[in-house]
């Protein structure tokens, strides 16, 4: 199918952004958000107009082309060093050593984005944002 992968144009690693970071790599995003949904929609071919019957039908699209590939050795050298301790014990988990392909991971990324949209439209009172303090919030201590 070859989906187009989403790539900043500068290096990314979350636990380290100062705010200036953070903040470029939000507004980068941010500005991704109309060409994200409108490849998603062109892959999907699913009405994106933010109605729940959308998200239904973005699961059934989604679902058949989840595919999992073995961690490769370079692949969990880069989980122990770019994600955070308690999510990186389940991911390389002796149980668990499966990954999403590339192409399974641009595509989930697009849809969490949707789901992002679709709240955002439907529920006036979120926004999208960032947070940089505390340096320990929640998902990096949640699978520990």
């Amino acid at each position: 199918m070859n989906y187009p992968l989403m790539m900043p144009p500068f290096n990314v690693n979350f636990e380290e952004m100062k705010r200036k970071e953070a903040q470029n790599h939000f507004d980068w995003f941010i500005s991704q958000v109309p060409e994200r949904m409108n490849i998603l929609n062109k892959y999907s071919n699913v009405d994106l107009d933010f109605s729940p019957k959308s998200l239904v039908e973005l699961w059934e699209y989604f679902i058949p082309l989840i595919q999992l590939v073995d961690l490769s050795p370079l692949q969990e050298e880069e989980i122990s060093k770019n994600v955070p301790d308690g999510l990186r014990k389940v991911l390389l988990n002796k149980m668990n050593r499966n990954g999403l392909t590339t192409e399974t991971s641009a595509i989930s990324l697009d849809i969490a984005t949707y789901f992002g949209e679709y709240f955002l439209r439907n529920h006036h009172q979120i926004k999208w944002g960032f947070v940089t303090k505390p340096r320990s919030l929640f998902y990096r201590t949640l699978y520990q």
